[in-house]
């Protein structure tokens, strides 16, 4: 088991190697994690690395969106990016079935409000704006 520490490094590299867009890359990455003994720790580096992903670098995960086969079957990518959307919107006080929604084919969708919030709130915040990564959730 990884420590706390090992798993911030991990998290690190994942995210640095994510953001190259290189299929090759995230290959290199899935084998390296393979050092650590537990699937589950792996599965959370990952999916803890594509969630940073919204903040840092809309113009990867929407890339990530598009060739979601890269990071499985460890993760499902469109799956952890609207969770949390979600419970980024559910903190702004947002309500599932009014402000946003997941509809039967699974697509995302979110009101006008909502998006103007998640724009504020990553502009308050300094991250980068995620509405990018809303319309390529809304194509899926």
């Amino acid at each position: 088991m990884a420590t706390p520490e090992e798993q911030a490094r991990f998290i690190r590299i994942a995210v640095e190697l994510l953001q190259t867009q290189n299929p090759r890359a995230i290959v290199m990455l899935k084998d390296f994690l393979t050092c650590i003994p537990s699937p589950t720790s792996i599965r959370s580096i990952l999916a803890t690395a594509v969630a940073e992903l919204i903040d840092i670098s809309p113009t990867t995960l929407c890339w990530l969106l598009q060739h979601p086969e890269y990071l499985q079957p460890e993760v499902n990518v469109v799956k952890v990016v609207t969770q949390t959307l979600i419970n980024r919107l559910i903190g702004l006080g947002f309500i599932s079935g009014q402000d946003f929604d997941l509809s039967v084919d699974r697509t995302f969708e979110v009101s006008e409000a909502a998006k103007v919030a998640l724009t504020n709130h990553s502009h308050f915040f300094g991250i980068q704006n995620p509405l990018p990564i809303i319309d390529a959730l809304q194509k899926q």
